[in-house]
């Protein structure tokens, strides 16, 4: 009898625990317009983040927020207190140093340099968004011109087909 007892309270403790997993939230992987390209939102309760797929790296962390901050993506997954998944913007990626860029095999490569002595206020164009600054042009590629008395030139460049 004491065995068939604890047989059957044992049946029941299985069978809570199924209910109690099945009620939990599910992980979910989603694309959202929250997460880079070629990434997935990760969310589980109270943690998320947007994960590369099939690796689990987190490449953005989200939290739950009322409002998000400024520069931040909403989910659009508000939960019951209406507070949404805020994904901080992802970190640009590394701009090569100039020895670097200059030494890789960029296809279709194009670089000018930007300001104009003496006083020079370069800032590269959104065409050609990576800058390497330089007052007098020593140790840069050749173009620099006349020195800068004020502000800097700027060495600006693009990589691959455009």
């Amino acid at each position: 009898m004491l065995v068939k007892q604890a047989l059957a309270l044992l049946i029941a403790a299985a069978a809570l625990s199924v209910v109690i997993a099945a009620a939990r939230p599910a992980a979910a992987q989603v694309p959202n317009q929250a997460c880079p390209a070629g990434t997935l939102l990760f969310a589980y309760g109270d943690s998320a983040g947007c994960i590369k797929p099939g690796t689990n790296e987190v490449v953005v962390k989200c939290f739950r927020q009322k409002t998000c901050p400024s520069g931040w993506t909403g989910a659009g997954l508000p939960d019951e207190r209406g507070y949404d998944l805020c994904c901080v913007p992802p970190a640009p990626p590394k701009q090569d140093s100039l020895e670097e860029m200059l030494n890789k095999n960029y296809p279709n490569r194009t670089c000018r340099w930007v300001g104009e002595a003496p006083v020079c206020n370069g800032k590269c164009p959104p065409d050609l968004p990576h800058g390497y600054p330089s007052k007098n042009g020593k140790g840069m590629p050749p173009g620099f011109g006349k020195p800068c008395w004020t502000g800097m030139k700027v060495y600006c460049c693009r990589f691959g087909p455009y």
